[in-house]
């Protein structure tokens, strides 16, 4: 999964690069923004993924989300108050 997070997120970046060094007229800042973007999510999937990934990982947390408490439980009031 780690492997497949890494070529998804990493493959425009790559992309970018390759065709601008063999193309050294290439240069679009826009597109450029965007891949380091992508790059950028990485570091917020991997985590994830690697929880999900490992069973005694995904046990625990799964354990953590259910005594984990809902800040939209706290705001829900009543009806008739």
């Amino acid at each position: 999964m780690l492997t497949i997070s890494f070529a998804v997120f990493m493959s425009p970046t790559i992309t970018y690069l390759l065709r601008a060094n063999f193309d050294r007229i290439y240069f679009d800042a826009r597109y450029f923004a965007v891949t380091v973007k992508i790059y950028a999510c990485q570091t917020v999937a991997d985590p994830i993924l690697f929880v999900l990934a490992l069973d005694p990982l995904r046990a625990a947390f799964l354990r953590y989300l259910r005594f984990c408490p809902s800040p939209a439980a706290e705001q829900i009031q009543p009806a008739g108050r």
